[in-house]
């Protein structure tokens, strides 16, 4: 583990939201960096995710997952990031509609967990040309509570 990664362990958080009014639900995750440095967020429109029917859980995964991913590692491509200042909050919503309706259904917990890392890394297209090692070397997982429903 990166020496970083024990700071920003103990001092970054991410949490999520279920959200639901009249006309939708959605899920607004938070990732607050009290660290001392920036923070690079993994940004992808459909994350990773398993379901543990065992424990009701649903696990929403932002960046790389060696439990999603360790079998086709080879073919894992490096999302874009957003640069997250020290001190600062990101905010942003799931947009996958079948995670909104996993995430929505009374016997399930949710869980997110965010693969951030401590330095920035470039996005390329080209398979083998991405420093998968170097990112999963240089990042931290952090990983929220369970989500809370918001009243109507």
């Amino acid at each position: 583990m990166n020496p970083q990664c024990e700071k920003v362990l103990k001092t970054a958080t991410v949490s999520g939201v279920l959200q639901e009014d009249h006309s939708s639900r959605r899920i607004l995750l938070h990732l607050v960096n009290g660290s001392d440095g920036p923070l690079w967020v993994p940004q992808e429109a459909d994350p990773a995710y398993r379901v543990d029917r065992k424990g009701s859980t649903l696990i929403i995964s932002y960046g790389y997952d060696d439990e999603v991913y360790g079998s086709h590692r080879a073919h894992y491509m490096l999302p874009p990031f957003h640069l997250l200042p020290k001190g600062e909050t990101f905010e942003w919503y799931v947009s996958s509609p079948r995670l909104v309706e996993i995430a929505f259904q009374p016997e399930f917990h949710s869980v997110v967990q965010v693969r951030t890392a401590v330095r920035h890394f470039e996005q390329t297209n080209v398979r083998g040309a991405q420093d998968l090692d170097g990112y999963i070397q240089n990042s931290c997982v952090l990983k929220s509570e369970n989500f809370a429903r918001q009243p109507k």
